[in-house]
């Protein structure tokens, strides 16, 4: 059956990207193409001066995140690895 398709970003831990897709392949889900395909229109974030702040302060703001997890018991977060 052909269904129609739309374009899709995911978001999520870079560790978990090929698990997840081969998950979303497995069960017919997803379709995956090659991003660099220029016939799908698929342009990168638009990354100017202030975005790349952002981006710079969402990665410290994650990092110090991850080290308060770290700190915590794993009973506190028993999905993480």
């Amino acid at each position: 059956m052909i269904v129609p398709m739309v374009k899709l970003r995911i978001v999520g831990l870079r560790r978990d990207a090929e698990r997840l897709l081969d998950v979303l392949f497995a069960l017919g889900l997803v379709q995956l193409e090659d991003a660099a395909d220029e016939s799908l229109g698929v342009q990168p974030f638009p990354v100017d001066d202030a975005a790349a702040a952002r981006i710079g302060d969402l990665r410290l703001l994650l990092a110090r995140l991850d080290g308060l997890l770290g700190l915590a018991p794993a009973s506190a977060h028993p999905d993480r690895e």
